[in-house]
């Protein structure tokens, strides 16, 4: 990751759920083996965290400067 530039579509302001993987198949294989409730399970941190935060703290943590480059959700289309 050093020295590489973390791209991500639109402003970055998108808040995004973060799950552990392996909590959530603890979830799955538990509700498929029924020892899990029926009820809907809330998997959510209750933070929310944006894309922005996220890439932030990935460059912290690997002390990349590149910094972060945002791309275009879509491309408007010509009208004809």
């Amino acid at each position: 990751m050093r020295g590489l530039t973390i791209e991500a579509f639109g402003d970055g302001e998108q808040v995004v759920d973060m799950i552990f993987s392996r909590d959530l198949g603890r979830i799955t294989v538990g509700f498929t083996n029924g020892t899990q409730s029926v009820a809907p399970q809330d998997c959510e941190r209750s933070i929310g965290l944006t894309v922005n935060d996220i890439a932030h703290a990935v460059n912290s943590y690997f002390d990349n400067s590149a910094g972060m480059h945002h791309l275009l959700m879509y491309s408007p289309c010509k009208s004809y």
